[in-house]
């Protein structure tokens, strides 16, 4: 059997560690660091350190205050295409992130990921002066005024 090019590129693309592919090398590389933890790049105003050069430019915006990217629905503006795709799925209703066990579907991934845990029973979120668990933050947080606690 003879390799052509393209199945040769998907194979060299591939993470060794987990199944996400990548369409060129840089990518990899920069994916690659996600599970070693490397963080190269340091931006020199407040030492913070990033996987890629790509997200220290990103970062970098948040010293200068640049906003380049602007809302069309209500004006607000965004350091970054992706927080203004985000963003426009308010007024838009885009809910892309399903559940596949029961179809429930969110604006946000982190939405989504909050739901999953009602389905794996995973709770995070602890109450500082009970041993009661939740599986939301907003859960221990109303929890936690009930019983008295400050919620830090």
């Amino acid at each position: 059997m003879v390799n052509t090019k393209i199945d040769m590129a998907e194979e060299q693309y591939n993470c060794r560690v987990c199944p996400k592919p990548s369409d060129n090398a840089s990518n990899l590389k920069n994916h690659t660091r996600t599970h070693t933890g490397e963080k190269p790049y340091i931006c020199q105003l407040c030492k913070n350190p990033f996987a890629s050069i790509a997200h220290l430019k990103v970062h970098l915006k948040r010293h200068t205050g640049e906003k380049s990217y602007l809302c069309a629905f209500c004006g607000k503006s965004f350091t970054n295409l992706g927080g203004l795709v985000e963003h426009e799925r308010i007024h838009t209703g885009e809910k892309s992130f399903s559940c596949k066990l029961c179809r429930k579907s969110f604006t946000y991934v982190k939405g989504l990921n909050s739901h999953m845990r009602i389905h794996s029973g995973e709770r995070l979120h602890g109450c500082q002066l009970c041993e009661k668990t939740f599986t939301r933050r907003d859960e221990v947080q109303d929890h936690s005024i009930m019983v008295g606690n400050v919620f830090v």
